[in-house]
């Protein structure tokens, strides 16, 4: 969604993006409406809003990053780093940066201003699937079991550039990674989901940091009502504060709730 034009992004097969206007109007009446469709050369796998930029970035089957402006349908530049299929692309708006995953193993690194490749995460054995970024690292996951937690140095002083080194790791599913989210708030919370529907919540703050070990504070599914597989997840932006039972001689720390929504293939 970019929100800041008021369309939706909607990306088919046949290499067009469709923008959707989604204002309601004064009464709430209007229904959405097509005002722009972008002509991709390829099929468009994934894209990101960024807000600080206003534009929209997307990756296509033919390993490149467009970046578009919506208003006036322009290209305003191609990123290409990766040896085969980009899988997803997440935009880190307080960098002025461009994050992308692809099966070729690697996480790579882009600065906005530039329209270059500035470097990349280094150390995953099979292609990258997601990649998120929250609570000043960025976690990413594919076909292995584990998370990679990065620390991403950016160097500002003269020419930009940047590289991820690996921080932290999130071991304990047994099958392979389909997704990690970040808990919105305070608190260093992140979600996983594995392949199996088999989701877990981890602690990566400052304890996990010294030890190199997300610390898992929860393993949950969807039950049995769910017949098959998940094939995605979210968390709710937007997290209310619920007490923890304390203890008398001290307040009652606070915790977020937030809704998580899963899509299966029923």
């Amino acid at each position: 969604y970019c929100h800041e034009e008021n369309v939706l992004a909607v990306s088919a097969r046949d290499f067009s993006i469709t923008l959707w206007d989604m204002r309601k109007g004064r009464l709430g009446k209007n229904v959405p409406k097509i005002v722009r469709t972008l002509k991709a050369p390829t099929s468009q796998i994934s894209m990101v809003w960024s807000h600080k930029h206003r534009t929209l970035f997307t990756a296509g089957v033919n390993l490149e990053i467009i970046a578009w402006n919506v208003k006036t349908q322009a290209i305003l530049g191609k990123l290409s780093a990766h040896k085969d299929m980009i899988m997803h692309v997440i935009c880190i708006d307080e960098m002025d940066m461009i994050v992308s995953a692809g099966l070729d193993d690697i996480v790579y690194l882009y600065g906005i201003p530039e329209m270059k490749t500035f470097g990349a995460c280094i150390g995953h054995k099979k292609g990258v699937r997601r990649v998120c970024w929250g609570h000043g690292m960025l976690f990413s996951c594919g076909f292995e079991y584990t998370v990679r937690v990065w620390e991403i140095d950016l160097n500002e002083a003269g020419e930009r550039y940047a590289e991820g080194k690996q921080v932290m790791s999130l071991k304990g599913h047994s099958v392979m990674l389909l997704d990690v989210q970040i808990v919105p708030g305070e608190l260093p919370l992140v979600v996983t989901c594995d392949v199996n529907g088999n989701f877990k919540l981890w602690d990566v703050g400052m304890f996990a940091s010294f030890s190199g070990e997300g610390i898992e504070l929860q393993s949950f599914t969807a039950g049995p009502s769910v017949k098959s597989s998940i094939q995605c997840f979210f968390i709710s932006t937007q997290c209310e504060s619920g007490p923890i039972p304390g203890s008398e001689d001290n307040p009652e720390p606070l915790k977020p709730l937030c809704t998580l929504i899963a899509a299966t293939n029923e």
